[in-house]
């Protein structure tokens, strides 16, 4: 696996090797490395990393807060390194968004699993939202196209079957997907009841 990782923060004084010479090693690409959260938002915008990989000592809390607002501007697999456990900066970074939570010092047998796993289960939950997405979609054209399906039979005195038929040559003819068309019908009929 091949990443591209955005480094936050300086590993150098804790590490015997710093963060971009172990991700060299592990075949990843560093990107860019910066110091502080402006910068980082501003890098991660413009150059789209895989993932961002944060020393937390050099930033604190304000680190949590550039997690949060990268994973406002569109989320990305954040991992974080810190020289000291701590249960309560973990809870926090958490709810931040961050994917795993590093105690240094590090080196390629640890950090090379821990961002594969963190890119992995963002991966995951990437398809599952999108997923999720495309349910909600085809659960409302289903709810539309049931109506407008309803409304034939009922208006026109068709079977279930003859009144799809209908919907389905109704929208070849007026290049749309059953769906949208079906869509416009009961969006007109709303408006039809509500007086507009």
């Amino acid at each position: 696996m091949h990443l591209r990782v955005l480094i936050i923060g300086s590993s150098n004084h804790e590490q015997t090797k710093p963060f971009s010479v172990i991700l060299n090693e592990l075949g990843h690409q560093v990107v860019a490395q910066v110091n502080d959260a402006g910068q980082a938002l501003l890098k991660s915008s413009e150059l789209s990393p895989d993932m961002v990989l944060m020393d937390l000592d050099s930033k604190g809390l304000a680190g949590l807060d550039a997690v949060r607002r990268m994973n406002q501007a569109g989320r990305l697999p954040i991992v974080i390194t810190t020289r000291e456990p701590n249960q309560k900066l973990a809870a926090k970074a958490a709810d931040a968004g961050v994917y795993a939570y590093l105690v240094k010092p590090l080196d390629a047998a640890v950090l090379g699993p821990a961002l594969e796993l963190a890119y992995l289960t963002y991966q995951k939950e990437t398809t599952l939202e999108r997923q999720l997405v495309d349910l909600k979609k085809e659960l409302i054209d289903r709810k539309y196209i049931s109506r407008a399906v309803g409304n034939f039979m009922d208006n026109q005195g068709l079977s279930e079957k003859e009144a799809m038929e209908m919907l389905e040559t109704q929208a070849q003819l007026s290049r749309m997907s059953p769906a949208e068309l079906a869509a416009k019908i009961i969006d007109r009929q709303n408006q039809g009841e509500s007086g507009v």
